[in-house]
């Protein structure tokens, strides 16, 4: 004569249920934002000057890069989808190979922009709008 130690139905179903509750709550905090895998939003802030087709830089921060190698971080994109890179010299171009690569700091002028374009400032790792710029 054995004996038969398992566990019985109920508690197993109990079990079962009490694991999709906890996956249930754990995807519901990660939908609603209440958890964040992300990373942080970009702070940047700028001023139009409509006379000279620029932006200028009034807050940057020394964590933001305007590209990493050939990777651009700072997008800006015209109406028809057209993608545009701040270039080395800091006006904006279609090439990646001569990327700005510094960080983005107060006081630059980023030029090249066409008048008559909106262009939509996005910074393109986390795909944040920073801002929608009319010439």
């Amino acid at each position: 004569m054995g004996s038969d130690n398992a566990v019985s139905g109920v508690v197993g179903v109990v079990f079962m249920v009490a694991i999709v509750i906890m996956l249930a709550v754990g995807v519901y905090a990660y939908s609603n934002g209440m958890l964040r895998f992300s990373k942080a939003t970009v702070d940047i802030s700028y001023n139009v000057d409509k006379v000279t087709n620029s932006i200028i830089i009034v807050k940057g921060s020394s964590s933001y890069k305007y590209a990493d190698g050939t990777t651009p971080n700072l997008v800006f994109k015209d109406e028809s989808g057209n993608e545009y890179y701040v270039q080395a010299d800091l006006s904006i171009g279609t090439g990646t190979s001569n990327l700005r690569q510094t960080t983005i700091s107060g006081g630059d002028m980023i030029t090249g922009f066409n008048e008559g374009i909106t262009y939509t400032m996005v910074w393109k790792p986390t795909n944040q709008v920073l801002g929608t710029i009319k010439f």
